[in-house]
C-alpha cells in the first residue's frame, strides 16, 4: 500500500504536505525530505515494515516499565 502527498507549502524548516485529493494536511520536518523537495512536488510513500526496530523498541519499553516497577508492592499511593 502506499499514500501519494503533494508539498503544499515549505515553512522554514517545514514542509506542509497534503494528502493527494483530499484536504488533510501534516508537517514534516524538510530534513526528513529529499534534498531537492519543491512545493507542488508529488511523493508516493511506501510503507516498510521494520520488525527488527519494533523488537528493539519493544525491549526498551518493557526495560523502562520494569525500572518504574520493581520497587512496587502493588498496593495503594499515598499523596
Amino acid at each position: 500500500m502506499s499514500v501519494m502527498v503533494v508539498v503544499d507549502r515549505l515553512e522554514g524548516e517545514w514542509a506542509v504536505l497534503q494528502l493527494l485529493n483530499t484536504s488533510d494536511t501534516f508537517d514534516v520536518p524538510r530534513a526528513a525530505m529529499p534534498a531537492d523537495v519543491a512545493e507542488g512536488r508529488v511523493y508516493e510513500l511506501g510503507w516498510v515494515p521494520r520488525p527488527e526496530i519494533e523488537a528493539a523498541r519493544r525491549a526498551d519499553l518493557a526495560a523502562r516499565v520494569g525500572r518504574l516497577t520493581e520497587d512496587d508492592d502493588g498496593g495503594d499511593i499515598e499523596l
